[in-house]
């Protein structure tokens, strides 16, 4: 297993000093997290964080949930914290050139990137986290095609996996998950049904191949509306449950 990867790691115990300094950073961005960036620290061990991150508004990566899983090492904060992305579709998806399909995020501060490596103990998970999230903020090469993914595997897949309670998927993940999805339910629908739209032009009007696309955000269409019952009828029951 790589050195970048976290799950290389996981029993690697903090010195003292790096357990303060871990503290002390959790407790910092409890207090003033970074807009967009939520972290859900392993109870029975806090050395191992779990982060979701939502695709910026105005980007392709809009509404997405993009996962990730960190661990701090036992020389922290001499060494980078290492990275995880989880949001691949099992390792098909590649959402971003420093973003792999294998889940390493590539950067200069993790040390990832062309071996060159400008962390320093002065940086924090917060920053590192900041400087992943504009990964997922500003990349439009072939845009069209990243929102498709996102809407598939960064929504609907994630979606998913939280009604299963997955266990890569915190409650306190999840429940940011259900609700997001539910108050930007409608910027879903509407990208997706523009797609649709425009794609039935293409072949109905200018004689374009585009059976395949087609099929493609119909089935996403579905998808989507089969999720929001699910939701809803999960949040009526949790609601009935508390009378």
């Amino acid at each position: 297993m790589a050195n970048w990867d976290p799950l290389s790691c996981l029993d690697e115990q903090p010195t003292p000093l790096s357990l303060r300094r871990i503290i002390k950073e959790l407790t910092e961005f409890s207090v003033q997290p970074p807009a967009g960036i939520f972290i859900a620290p392993v109870e029975a061990d806090i050395t191992r964080v779990h982060v979701l991150m939502l695709g910026a508004p105005g980007s392709p990566y809009e509404g997405g949930f993009f996962q990730f899983f960190v661990k701090f090492p036992s020389n922290y904060p001499l060494s980078p914290p290492r990275v995880r992305f989880l949001t691949t579709d099992e390792g098909r998806v590649r959402f971003h050139p420093h973003l792999y399909e294998c889940g390493k995020v590539c950067l200069t501060t993790l040390g990832t990137r062309g071996g060159l490596c400008d962390w320093s103990p002065a940086q924090s998970l917060s920053s590192t986290l900041v400087s992943i999230q504009a990964l997922v903020s500003d990349y439009v090469l072939d845009s069209a095609n990243i929102q498709y993914e996102t809407i598939r595997v960064a929504v609907c897949d994630q979606v998913d996996a939280a009604l299963r309670e997955d266990a890569m998927c915190p409650p306190a993940i999840r429940q940011i998950i259900l609700q997001s999805f539910l108050e930007s339910y409608s910027k879903y629908e509407g990208a997706v049904k523009a797609r649709l739209h425009m794609f039935k032009i293409l072949k109905d009007v200018l004689f374009a191949p585009g059976g395949s696309k087609i099929a493609e955000y119909e089935k996403l269409l579905t998808r989507l509306e089969s999720l929001k019952d699910k939701v809803q009828m999960k949040r009526e029951a949790e609601a009935a449950a508390e009378i």
